[in-house]
């Protein structure tokens, strides 16, 4: 569950809410409803929430956001970003795990993909 954490409120204009939802949206926060339209005409109430996500939730964003991008260096991208999600500050160790084998350290490549 991510972690919440109100930065500013105020009242805005209905209509604009899913621009204003978009804009906050690409700097990882979080438009919250906080009065309905009735109460207020035509403007709503709302607070600003920073979102701090858990890894799943950061892994979940990257396959949402990048998944249905076409080609494989491109897929492999998106699972490189996953795996780095996932395992935070473990990546490299996690990379050196998946390479070694039964024929020492090298046996199998890890393939970081193409940023699309």
């Amino acid at each position: 569950m991510a972690k919440q954490r109100q930065l500013a409120f105020g009242l805005f204009d209905y209509t604009m809410l899913p621009k204003i939802n978009r804009l906050l949206k690409s700097f990882g926060l979080r438009l919250k409803q906080r009065s309905n339209r009735a109460e207020w005409g035509d403007q709503v109430e709302i607070a600003v929430e920073r979102l701090t996500d858990s890894p799943a939730e950061k892994a979940l964003n990257v396959i949402h956001q990048y998944g249905g991008i076409d080609g494989g260096h491109h897929k492999q991208w998106v699972l490189d970003q996953v795996v780095r999600a996932l395992t935070g500050d473990r990546y490299d160790a996690w990379v050196v795990n998946q390479k070694a084998g039964e024929d020492g350290p090298d046996t199998y490549e890890w393939d970081e993909g193409i940023a699309p």
